[in-house]
Formats: structure tokens, sequence, C-alpha cells
């Protein structure tokens, strides 16, 4: 008898997703320690926690902090600090590190955030920020239509009957049910708190962030793509494992960006 390979959910992708894109990151910290003092880090947006769990069990001292509504709330499997989206609850000059994974795009008030992590940050800290590209956005407009096709079609299979019992019913999509919802199925929305579907390729590029950096003092030591290949639709499912997203995203770019900072010594 054969058992079946257990489902993988988009959680499960999304956790190896991140895995993938931290081992990138952790390249660009400081030694965990700095003599024989464990490096503070703090981790902006850290949903389940997976990734500040991560990066204690390398040593380092971890802070992880997120809103109360975050999705990921009833995942959590670290000690995320539930804080107001706006002060950072931990002391000026007290972070060697500040981290973050696809958050920014997320706050409205980025100024008032930046501010804050500037605050925060020890003279010499660096922040590691992880942010969607254009291609990202751009290639997410079309994975959309891809997944409304097959949503399009699992709907109608599943009303096709065999034997008296319908075929594909655990694939039947849930009907929409608000206009927000209606809307969201037929046209992309919005992903992000800045500009439109399309304008947001804009607003995730490298000459948008460059600037709102050197804004509130942070100098860029280096931008690299995370060199992983998906979209906001994950219209090519999450079966697709990261050998062959890395490949992709040589033919269609990554679908992030790391922004490695640090304070201008001015300030």
């Amino acid at each position: 008898m054969t058992t079946s390979s257990p489902k993988i959910t988009h959680l499960d992708f999304l956790q190896k997703v991140r895995s993938k894109e931290l081992s990138q990151v952790l390249t660009y910290f400081p030694s965990a320690e700095n003599n024989g003092t464990r490096r503070a880090v703090l981790e902006i947006g850290a949903g389940t926690g997976q990734q500040a769990k991560t990066i204690k069990d390398l040593g380092y001292d971890v802070t992880a902090i997120d809103i109360p509504s975050s999705h990921y709330y009833n995942d959590r499997i670290f000690d995320v600090i539930d804080y107001d989206g706006r002060a950072i609850p931990v002391a000026t000059g007290s972070i060697d590190v500040v981290f973050s994974s696809t958050v920014l795009e997320h706050v409205r008030e980025i100024d008032d955030l930046l501010q804050e992590t500037i605050r925060i940050m020890a003279k010499d800290a660096i922040a590691v920020h992880v942010l969607p590209t254009s291609a990202w956005r751009l290639w997410g407009i079309v994975g959309h239509y891809l997944w409304l096709i097959r949503r399009m079609l699992a709907y109608t299979f599943s009303k096709v009957k065999r034997r008296g019992e319908r075929v594909f019913s655990n694939a039947s999509p849930r009907k929409p049910t608000s206009l927000r919802e209606w809307l969201g199925t037929f046209f992309p929305l919005r992903h992000g708190e800045r500009g439109v579907t399309v304008t947001e390729a804009y607003y995730y590029s490298r000459y948008w962030w460059k600037r709102k950096f050197s804004e509130h003092g942070l100098r860029i030591i280096k931008i690299e793509g995370n060199h992983i290949f998906y979209s906001s639709a994950n219209a090519l499912g999450v079966n697709l494992n990261i050998k062959i997203r890395t490949w992709l995203s040589y033919l269609f770019g990554s679908a992030c960006n790391i922004y490695v900072l640090k304070r201008d010594p001015e300030i």
C-alpha cells in the first residue's frame, strides 16, 4: 500500500522561500558576538517568527515585533511582541541589525518608521530589508489571470457529476461574498500602501527605495536580488521547488531585492 505525499500548504511554501532568502540575508549580518556580547537584532513584521527563531538559534539576541492584526498571529512559533506599528518598543541606539522581509511596502507611515529605525540603531549598525521588485509586481498581474483561469476551471469541473458524485469537489473555489472580493477576483488589487496596481511597479523600484532610504540618512551598501521567482498570485503553484525558481529568476527577474544599509555617520 502506497501513501501519498503530504499536501504542501501556502504557509509551507512561504517558509521554504523565506528560509532560502534568509540564508542569503545572513551573509550580510555581522558575527553573532562582539567582545563576548551577543549582537542585538530587531525583526520588524516578524509574522510567524520562523526567521527570528532561526536567527536566535545562530546566537543573536533577537527581538521580534509585529502588529496584532498580522495574518500569522495564530501561527507564531516565536515570542513576537505586539506593537502599534509606529513606536518600536526598544531603547535608543540598542540595535545592531534591523531586519525586515516584505514588510515595508505595507507600512503607510513609512517615513515615521524609518525615522524610528534610525533612533534604535547603534552607530555602527546595519539594516537589511527585503522588498518586492518591480518584476514581481508586473508578473503578479499576469499571474493573477492565470490563477483566475484555474479558478474558473475548478468551479466548472466541480459541477460535473460522475456516478452521482461531484468531481474535483475539493478544488471548487468559494464564491466571492463582497464587492471587494468580486473586484479582487477579476482585477488584481494593490498589494502595498502606495499607488495602484500598475504604478506599484514604480514604488517597488530600486530608484524609489534608494531615494526613500537616503531621505532618512540610510546609506546603501549593497542591493541584490533574492534569486527566487514567484508572483503575488502564485500562479505556478506551491510545488515548484526552489532550484527551479532560482533558474526562473534569471529569466524573469527576482521576486525581491535585498537592501543592505548603514546609518549616515553624521546622524
